[in-house]
């Protein structure tokens, strides 16, 4: 498994970048795995109080979907900054990379 995926900063520097082009809180809850409401602020404090991440964790495949999701806006040209574009990246992300997947 490839160590970037442990390291709970890249996650920040992932959602930092994200949050430049528009990425919304509703696109986030979508890629995360809890049943209630996530926002981007809160994932982003959480992971800066972590050292790492544990191999084949939650958060470490959320990293991987917000990846797909950065590497998909940019591969696509991208510009808007719809909350439909984004919640459609996000499902896609998550059809990428389901839960329960080996990271």
């Amino acid at each position: 498994m490839p160590q970037d995926y442990l390291d709970p900063t890249r996650s920040v520097r992932l959602l930092e970048e994200l949050s430049r082009y528009g990425f919304t809180d509703e696109a986030f809850s979508r890629l995360h795995h809890f049943s209630t409401p996530l926002t981007v602020m809160s994932h982003r404090d959480y992971c800066l109080k972590l050292d790492a991440f544990q191999p084949n964790s939650i958060n470490s495949l959320v990293q991987r979907r917000l990846e797909c999701v950065l590497k998909a806006y940019w591969g696509g040209s991208f510009q808007s900054q719809s909350s439909h574009l984004w919640l459609a990246l996000a499902s896609a992300a998550l059809a990428e990379v389901p839960h329960g997947t080996d990271v």
